[in-house]
């Protein structure tokens, strides 16, 4: 079975912190509630600097999808500058993670396991015209971001960066190509 998901069914949740917001994209068992489910995959936007949520017993996985990046201070045992040049963080979730952002608003796309029940990994690519992808577990998810610096608008803002998501289960994997029009 596969599910595409549309990024524009998908909802921003505003964090309690008010710091940011998460977009949740999908959740297993599906309609889990935080402290119940196996594995989750969201959307963040950090706008402002703080405290992450703690998550006792959940792996954390962070890579950066747009924005300048922030550093996380993960608990104060190291600090990751969270950027291009170092896209990925994992952490256990139980782990104080505070973050700095100073300049502008980031977005990552975020992978949380109950440690107990399943594991995950995170992997980037960057896809050029056809990318053949290997099934790595009975579950895989594919989230292709186009990236914002690559696409201008007449007045050379950037475009809108959407995701596109699929979910797929025991099925072989689609073969992706990547490509964009204005």
């Amino acid at each position: 079975m596969s599910k595409l998901i549309q990024y524009a069914s998908l909802h921003a949740t505003p964090w309690k912190n008010g710091g940011g917001s998460t977009t949740e994209i999908a959740i297993a068992p599906q309609g889990a509630t935080f402290d119940g489910f196996d594995w989750r995959i969201s959307l963040a936007t950090i706008a402002h600097s703080g405290p992450f949520s703690v998550f006792p017993g959940i792996d954390r996985t962070l890579t950066l999808v747009s924005g300048a990046g922030v550093v996380l201070d993960v608990g104060n045992e190291r600090q990751v500058a969270l950027s291009e040049r170092e896209p990925v963080v994992a952490f256990p979730g139980e782990t104080a993670v505070t973050a700095t952002v100073s300049d502008g608003p980031t977005t990552d796309f975020n992978v949380m396991t109950r440690r107990a029940r399943c594991t995950h990994q995170l992997e980037r690519r960057s896809v050029r015209d056809f990318s053949k992808l290997e099934r790595r577990s009975a579950i895989t998810v594919v989230v292709g971001v186009l990236a914002a610096r690559s696409v201008r608008r007449t007045f050379r803002q950037p475009a809108l960066v959407v995701p596109t998501i699929a979910i797929s289960w025991s099925r072989p994997l689609p073969r992706w190509r990547s490509s964009w029009s204005t």
